[in-house]
């Protein structure tokens, strides 16, 4: 009976320390492929791009300007084959159907695999 549970013990130990092994170097190996959207710069510069990412997309860096009830209107800066890094568009503060230039602007980063995402809002161009 000793020896059973020595034996066990050892096996357990032996797991465990193998599991640690795993654990410790699995980020490492487990980056995901992320897209990232910056807030625009006070001069309305808006940077996006793709990190960590197997294989090539087309990738569009869009700077946008909120507008109530209705589809918001960006300049935007696209690129085929993209892989990985940053890529940026400059916006401008024209105005929309005749409105304010002064408003809220973002970034919208947009892959073709599906993927997208969006800074936070800033307000200029006052």
């Amino acid at each position: 009976m000793l020896k059973t549970r020595k034996t066990l013990a050892s096996t357990l130990l032996v797991s465990l320390v193998s599991l640690g092994t795993v654990i410790a170097t699995s980020p490492a190996w487990a980056a995901t492929c992320q897209l990232g959207a910056n807030n625009p710069t006070s001069s309305n510069y808006s940077k996006g791009g793709r990190y960590n990412c197997g294989g090539s997309v087309t990738l569009e860096v869009r700077n946008a300007k909120v507008v109530s009830f209705s589809p918001d209107p960006y300049n935007s800066v696209k690129r085929s084959g993209f892989t990985s890094g940053d890529l940026g568009v400059q916006g401008t503060c024209k105005s929309y159907l005749g409105g304010a230039t002064y408003g809220s602007y973002y970034t919208w980063t947009v892959s073709s695999s599906g993927n997208q995402i969006e800074s936070g809002r800033v307000t200029q161009c006052g």
